[in-house]
């Protein structure tokens, strides 16, 4: 991108999660954001993050969640809109946790039982709901939903707690892994394994203990990785720089090829990780030759039209927004040079 003399450099501030690998280099200022002065801001706690977002507008650019996103502007909150830039993608196939006693023998099972999750809205849940309908046939509504703290209890939701036809109790008094423990839950969804899967293990395992093969046979199926988060820019920023979306959409894609680079320099192994050249070739025979984290609008329509099709389904939206909705205009056309 040509470097403008006349303008002045804007000060923007981007809070997210620092993935090494993908943003390292640009929280690190190996990568130049023209007519930019970027400030990184790391943070660990995503819930917190994205608490800050939805609430108080913290940050001008932020990572966020999809999901939420969704929420928020198809309920009338125009704060922010979105570039398709995606620092995290997953699976979530491996996140489902199921008492081994209440005869869950597969996905269909859980219908009419009771699942734990730490906000309905969190993009991961949307995720496995819309595989559990897609896939198995049983509908959000189907659950008695329980949402909460993980380990501890809960903190305050990030935008609301009621969603219209949906059975949602809100838990304040104790944790979704408590209760899982107890007996009092079927089932939770969750970001990583609850206390009670190590501790218990004769009481608590997952839903799918295979589950990377279950995880790419769903990819070669549905040619679908999972977004979980993209970056948001306040929108009122956005309509007075209308060239600042693609300029951080170019400096992130540049950050995530040097990232790239590092990690396949296998003679300084950037992770520790003992097979991880076998498992960087591994990926070719499942993904070919997509890259899995590519960014833009068009690589990733059908698994953003999939996202916001199940915000819909699964009540978050009154109705299925569209890519004009959620991303930035500047952005829609935009590609990875």
């Amino acid at each position: 991108m040509t470097v403008d003399a006349t303008r002045p450099r804007l000060k923007v501030a981007y809070a997210g999660v620092l993935y090494d690998d993908r943003v390292g280099a640009l929280f690190r200022g190996d990568v130049d954001v023209p007519d930019v002065d970027l400030t990184c801001i790391a943070f660990r706690d995503v819930a917190d993050l994205f608490r800050r977002v939805a609430t108080f507008a913290e940050f001008p650019v932020a990572e966020m969640s999809l999901a939420t996103t969704a929420r928020m502007i198809g309920n009338g909150d125009s704060r922010f809109t979105a570039v398709p830039v995606f620092p995290s993608r997953a699976f979530r196939h491996s996140q489902i946790y199921i008492r081994l006693d209440r005869g869950i023998e597969n996905p269909q099972d859980l219908a009419g039982k009771r699942i734990g999750v730490i906000e309905y809205e969190m993009t991961a849940a949307l995720w496995i709901r819309g595989m559990l309908s897609d896939d198995f046939g049983v509908d959000a509504q189907s659950i008695d939903w329980y949402t909460g703290g993980w380990e501890q209890p809960a903190k305050k939701s990030r935008v609301g707690h009621d969603v219209e036809g949906i059975p949602l109790t809100r838990i304040t008094d104790t944790s979704l892994v408590a209760m899982l423990a107890d007996g009092a839950l079927d089932a939770v969804i969750g970001p990583k394994a609850p206390s009670a899967f190590h501790e218990r293990p004769d009481v608590v395992g997952r839903l799918f203990p295979g589950y990377r093969a279950v995880e790419e046979d769903y990819y070669r199926r549905t040619r679908m990785f999972p977004i979980m988060h993209h970056i948001v820019i306040r929108r009122e920023i956005d309509e007075e720089h209308p060239w600042l979306a693609t300029t951080l959409a170019d400096a992130f894609a540049r950050s995530k090829e040097v990232g790239r680079r590092f990690l396949l320099d296998f003679d300084k192994p950037a992770v520790m990780h003992p097979w991880i050249v076998d498992d960087i070739e591994r990926l070719g025979e499942v993904f070919g030759e997509q890259d899995p984290f590519a960014y833009g609008v068009e690589p990733n329509r059908h698994v953003l039209d999939t996202a916001l099709r199940y915000c819909h389904e699964q009540g978050l939206t009154p109705k299925q927004l569209s890519m004009e909705d959620v991303y930035a205009r500047t952005v829609l056309d935009w590609h990875e040079s």
